[in-house]
């Protein structure tokens, strides 16, 4: 039993030492805002590219630049595999049925012959990586969302492909009372970076690179897809580095005490591990925090 002890107090001691390090409870939300006449840009939102690998999978890239603009380093196809989905829309006695994408993606992220999800599904998932920093910004207007930018937090927004104009051809009963769910072709998630008078200026999974639209095709679209978006509150690295910690501390405690001195031995060699991989994640943090502070 003093081998499990001494394992939950090195985890406590880990909890404690993230929570109360003023590098990172006190870490500011983002990498630093541009500001020249009129233009209001945050700097070093690296943009990702969803092909080849997610064909539909523009949420999945999306929520992985915001996730990993905040520090949480997650990929691309981690986000999509954990991502809740459902069988894409089907016939039954000559009529087609199938879910919401509120519920969950349709079809799957790695198909092409697959549609996508919405924001609710997405605000749900970023509860899980970062609990308690999620904004739903969902009905929002689009000068809303711009005080995000001011603040330095990106917003994932829905839209359009290309800003392109919105296809109503495919349609499908979503519940026993016969309610038919009109799908919004060319459907498509950005995250929202930058603007000045004229323009938005989004990171773009489907080029891959930061895009510049004119606000009012941008509102006119993100008004066609019910005015979604989400964004987080602060940078939440820690919180997901310390849930991680904690979620290990709980499987630690279910165990049961070991009589051989081959488990006690593997118990030493699991807090070794355990010590050493904590301290990659402060070490990669507090060289975050660096390089940020000299950016700024």
């Amino acid at each position: 039993m003093k081998w499990i002890k001494i394992k939950l107090l090195v985890l406590q001691v880990l909890v404690v030492s993230l929570g109360s390090n003023p590098v990172y409870a006190n870490k500011e939300a983002n990498e630093g805002v541009f500001r020249q006449e009129g233009l209001v840009k945050i700097k070093n939102v690296k943009c990702i590219k969803q092909f080849p690998e997610l064909p539909t999978g523009c949420e999945a890239t999306t929520l992985t630049m915001l996730l990993n603009y905040h520090g949480v380093k997650v990929s691309k196809e981690e986000v999509a595999s954990s991502m809740p989905k459902c069988d894409v829309p089907y016939y039954k006695n000559g009529k087609r049925y199938g879910y919401h994408p509120s519920q969950a993606f349709i079809g799957s992220p790695y198909s092409v012959h697959s549609y996508g999800v919405f924001s609710e599904v997405i605000v749900k998932m970023l509860e899980y990586y970062c609990p308690k920093q999620v904004e739903d910004l969902k009905g929002k207007s689009l000068d809303e969302l711009l005080k995000n930018i001011e603040e330095g937090r990106p917003v994932m927004i829905w839209a359009t492909i290309g800003m392109s104009q919105v296809s109503y051809k495919n349609s499908w009963i979503i519940d026993s009372k016969g309610t038919i769910f009109r799908w919004p072709g060319n459907e498509h998630a950005l995250l929202l970076v930058g603007y000045d008078k004229y323009y938005l200026y989004l990171n773009d999974p489907y080029t891959g690179k930061e895009q510049r639209y004119k606000r009012s095709l941008v509102e006119k679209r993100y008004n066609d897809l019910g005015k979604q978006a989400v964004s987080l509150n602060f940078a939440p690295s820690f919180l997901y580095e310390e849930k991680v910690i904690k979620e290990e501390q709980t499987q630690l405690e279910r165990e049961t005490e070991g009589d051989s001195q081959k488990e006690q031995s593997s118990s030493v060699c699991q807090i070794n591990e355990m010590v050493y991989w904590t301290k990659q994640i402060i070490k990669e943090m507090k060289r975050s925090y660096d390089d940020n502070s000299v950016m700024k």
